[in-house]
């Protein structure tokens, strides 16, 4: 249930502390109201502001008050009623983020130290989407000193530590290497932070790592890193571009970045690569194929863009252009996992050659990376898909054991317990893929589309009375 906050304009009990001499006109625009015009003489105070932002929830304004809230904490921080009013309004828009944020509030609720796991998790969450980096990095540490391994929260702490302590952000990522899920990215962070001892240079490669690596908890990650390199090297139109983009991917309006980057370098790959993933997250297959084209003659050894193209085939159900170019795009990079991840999951997903050299390219890919949980759930969701339920479930099996909370894996688990007639265990199991969006609030669009699928199964049984 979405928390909901006064909508009543408070009562003026007490006139604004100003100490300029003509007191007046903004004590007068603040009695009628007039919250614009007392900013107009005062545009740091932050009473006016909150009050202004209570009349504009008042009056449904969302935009306006979302606006006035990002002012107001920017001045003074991200107080609790300003999360009440955040999470208030997110519920207008999505209830779903909303009832994640909610949890959150909880913790800065209580009275005395968060030690709620759980809880931790989604502030930290929260505190990404609000790009509140600060209050970020302080649930970090508590997290850390209450789960001393969480290889995760070392990660982030490491990418959060990098622009201002180099050596510390080294020193985490080690620590991270310690769960096989989260080691081939602490990795590769941590060799970019090696091959540039400034630390200052890493902070663009390493951005582009966090993209990537195409999991949706990486784009405040990488929106953080890309603002510090704008700001140090305004002629990076590459960095402005991702900037753009990753804004994009976060539901905000990412396209005038985007244009005046385009507008700086229209032929720069980095440009049009960022434009096409734009128009792709706009439906507009066309718009994003023609400014990969324009990439791709400048850049033809890029495997980012290789992939993008075979994604963009594999949308418009052009299977055999889709595995020529993600193919392409694996044998350019063929020692980055995740190149593997999406040339396996369009051969089960879309069940393509998956009798022949798909499954055989899918074995290669976990004997190429063992531990790697989303490969290993991936040929469990092949070997199901070609009649072989027991090795299905031995390798599903291993995937969670790497990583608890992939979805891929929980799903055909659930799947493959239904096909061998453990209806009640296969519903747990379907019930378990629901219950993770809870959980996890950084579930990317994949884990979403599982979810649908969970549903749907569910559904299913219920109807068929299994």
């Amino acid at each position: 249930m979405a928390i909901r906050v006064g909508l009543s304009i408070l009562t003026i009990g007490g006139l604004l502390s100003l100490s300029a001499p003509t007191l007046q006109y903004p004590i007068d625009a603040m009695q009628r109201g007039d919250y614009r015009a007392v900013l107009v003489a005062h545009p740091d105070d932050p009473t006016a502001l909150d009050r202004w932002i209570a009349a504009s929830i008042a009056a449904h304004q969302t935009d306006q008050a979302m606006a006035l809230i990002q002012r107001a904490a920017s001045l003074t921080g991200w107080t609790v009623t300003r999360r009440q009013q955040w999470a208030g309004l997110l519920a207008e828009r999505d209830p779903a983020q909303a009832i994640a944020y909610e949890h959150a509030l909880l913790g800065y609720a209580k009275n005395g130290p968060v030690e709620d796991v759980p809880l931790l998790r989604l502030i930290i969450a929260a505190d990404f989407a609000l790009r509140d980096w600060s209050d970020a990095h302080a649930m970090l540490n508590r997290l850390i000193s209450i789960v001393p391994n969480d290889a995760a929260a070392y990660y982030q702490r490491a990418i959060l530590s990098t622009p201002r302590d180099r050596q510390s952000a080294l020193t985490d990522l080690g620590k991270a290497m310690g769960d096989p899920a989260v080691q081939p990215r602490a990795q590769a962070a941590s060799r970019i932070l090696s091959d540039h001892p400034d630390g200052a240079s890493a902070l663009f490669p390493l951005s582009l790592q966090l993209i990537a690596d195409g999991q949706a908890v990486q784009w405040p990650l990488a929106e953080y890193l890309l603002n510090r390199v704008v700001a140090v090297s305004p002629d990076n139109v590459g960095a402005l571009a991702l900037l753009g983009l990753a804004q994009d991917q976060q539901g905000h309006d990412g396209w005038p970045l985007l244009a005046q980057a385009s507008a700086r370098a229209a032929d720069d790959p980095t440009v049009n690569y960022a434009i096409a993933l734009h128009w792709r997250l706009n439906g507009d297959l066309d718009a994003a194929l023609s400014a990969l084209a324009r990439a791709e003659s400048h850049d033809p050894n890029n495997p980012a863009l290789a992939a993008e193209i075979g994604s963009i085939y594999r949308l418009r159900a052009r299977s055999a252009d889709a595995a020529t170019w993600l193919t392409l795009a694996m044998r350019l990079a063929p020692n980055n996992p995740t190149f593997w991840q999406l040339l396996a999951a369009f051969y089960a997903d879309d069940e393509y050659t998956l009798n022949g050299d798909g499954l055989i390219m899918i074995q290669q890919a976990v004997r190429n990376f063992p531990n790697d949980a989303e490969l290993r759930a991936t040929l469990g969701e092949a070997l199901l898909k070609t009649a072989q339920p027991g090795a299905a479930q031995a390798e599903l099996e291993t995937a969670l054991r790497t990583d608890p909370l992939n979805m891929r894996a929980r799903y055909y688990l659930a799947a493959t317990l239904e096909q061998q007639g453990q209806l009640s265990a296969a519903r747990s199991g379907y019930q378990a893929v629901l219950d993770s969006a809870t959980a996890n609030p950084t579930a990317d669009s994949a884990g979403s589309n599982f979810q649908l699928m969970a549903e749907r199964a569910l559904q299913r049984l219920a109807g068929s009375g299994g």
